[in-house]
């Protein structure tokens, strides 16, 4: 197997002269392998292998298709590629990916591509001395970091701008990234990486500290990566401090659920059942306007279950956000720990650290270091925004409940759903989780906020692509990124993207908020 140092696939150098990923990715067919010709077995001669040739049954022709085949050698991974490029020569003539919300046709595209395997010290070495500008991208497991990557990468390699690696895969269903992977963009001589950490092995790695022998790879993907994109879920992010508050404050009253939780239906089931009851209602309360005396009834009815739907959706909520309370706050420490590993690595050079080294040795480097923050942008995306911003009232009423007391932050969540693009991510964190604005601002010299949906309206729980979908926040990322990489190859100081990154004012800082 011959290993591709654009692409870091590999590829069997009896069948193809050059990588056939590259190829099919540039849509050119890959080259064949130059073949000796076979010699007749001695002893045998041609007029016998001609006479045997005749006497051969020939093969029956297989079946018409009406889809096209892929050539005969590729490997089954490569079939799906081959597909793509005949997909994306069906779709030249069909309407722009962005259809109007009233068009019904389904551009189903995960970004599944070939077989992907796990990244290794050595190639992350090789990516580090490449000089080819790396970003980082990590999440939250359920901050849908497999759905931003998908659009990110889907964005980028729109009309063939740019090549990504690996291509889009047939459609299918979104698959929990388990692996360290390595997407490769390029546009002519320009390319950059992006390196994907699962959003459980990152956890694990902070349980361990990011030190030990099974945290090497890890230690190597901080090492190699130029810039970080760390993608936090918006509703769990802003809002599960004030519900885990809530649900203490009373079970610590002796206090009781006002709803049974056991007997709902699936927050999505019912979701839908109160935006359907809603309807019924009006149309209830218009029939016994006119005088109809059964539709009264039915109105009084139909307002009991909408009542008693919508409570339970509150409670739902509470429980679901208070749940992620903790487990959030340990992410965003490991957050922070990295940071810390960061500066301790570009001191000594590297990421192979001393084994006998501890967490609290490297706290103390750091410390040391007169507490010096990374040199690396870090991007913190609110992911999933259209959450916070779902018109249902079984959505909406949990976060006014939860909002009580709390009128600025209100405000900035209405900016959110009615002009997302206007939406302040910074000041809507620094207003609800004020302990987390500042520890991230503390940790890195450079942090840039904002709120991004990769696909508006996606159900919970769905895992089906449709990138006719609307996003917000993706294109603003996406020209940040790109200015960040120009930069970089041009090797000028990060305070010329000062616009980038919102630094918050010293009037703002909170002096009594306890970190998470």
């Amino acid at each position: 197997m011959t290993y591709c140092e654009i692409c870091t696939n590999t590829f069997s150098s009896e069948d193809f002269a050059d990588c056939p990923h590259c190829a099919l990715a540039e849509g050119r067919a890959a080259t064949p392998a130059v073949r000796a010709l076979e010699t007749p077995t001695p002893g045998v001669t041609m007029g016998e292998v001609i006479d045997t040739l005749r006497r051969m049954t020939p093969p029956e022709p297989p079946p018409p298709s009406a889809e096209p085949q892929a050539p005969e050698g590729l490997r089954e991974s490569l079939k799906a590629l081959v597909e793509q490029k005949v997909d994306q020569a069906a779709a030249a003539s069909e309407q722009p990916s962005f259809a109007p919300v009233e068009v019904e046709a389904v551009a189903e595209a995960p970004i599944a591509g070939p077989v992907a395997r796990e990244l290794d010290v050595e190639t992350l070495r090789r990516i580090r001395e490449s000089g080819v500008f790396t970003m980082v991208l990590l999440g939250f497991p359920t901050a849908g970091k497999t759905w931003f990557l998908n659009r990110l990468k889907y964005e980028l390699q729109e009309g063939d701008a740019y090549a990504c690696y690996p291509r889009r895969a047939p459609p299918g269903d979104v698959e929990n990234t388990v692996q360290f992977t390595a997407h490769r963009f390029r546009k002519g001589t320009q390319d950059f990486y992006v390196i994907d950490i699962p959003g459980e092995r990152f956890l694990r790695a902070v349980e361990g500290s990011f030190l030990g022998e099974a945290n090497t790879l890890m230690r190597h993907v901080i090492h190699a990566g130029q810039a970080f994109l760390t993608l936090l879920p918006a509703d769990e992010t802003l809002l599960s401090e004030l519900a885990h508050d809530v649900l203490w404050r009373r079970a610590a009253a002796g206090g009781t659920a006002p709803v049974d939780t056991a007997g709902l239906p699936p927050a999505q089931a019912l979701i839908d059942r109160v935006d359907a009851l809603k309807r019924q209602v009006s149309q209830a309360r218009k029939a016994a306007e006119g005088g109809d005396a059964k539709a009264q009834t039915k109105l009084k009815t139909l307002v009991r279950e909408r009542k008693h739907l919508l409570e339970g959706g509150v409670e739902q909520a509470l429980q679901r956000l208070a749940s992620k309370h903790e487990e959030l706050g340990e992410y965003i420490s490991g957050v922070g720990l990295m940071a810390q590993l960061m500066v301790v690595m570009e001191e000594r050079g590297g990421p192979d650290l001393d084994p006998s080294i501890d967490a609290y040795a490297v706290f103390d480097r750091s410390r040391e270091a007169e507490r010096k923050k990374p040199t690396k942008p870090m991007f913190i995306v609110l992911s999933k925004s259209d959450d916070l911003s779902h018109r249902s009232d079984a959505v909406q009423l949990p976060i006014r409940r939860l909002l009580q007391g709390h009128p600025k932050a209100a405000h900035l969540l209405r900016v959110l759903r009615r002009e997302p693009g206007k939406a302040d991510a910074f000041a809507t964190l620094n207003a609800l989780r004020p302990g987390v604005a500042r520890q991230i601002d503390e940790w890195f010299a450079f942090a840039s906020f904002q709120f991004a949906t990769a696909f508006e309206g996606v159900a919970r729980g769905s895992t089906t692509i449709n990138y006719r979908l609307d996003h917000v926040g993706v294109t603003e990322l996406i020209r940040a990124l790109l200015r960040l990489k120009d930069h970089a190859e041009k090797r000028r100081a990060w305070d010329g993207l000062t616009g980038l990154f919102r630094r918050r004012p010293a009037a703002e800082v909170p002096l009594t908020e306890s970190a998470p």
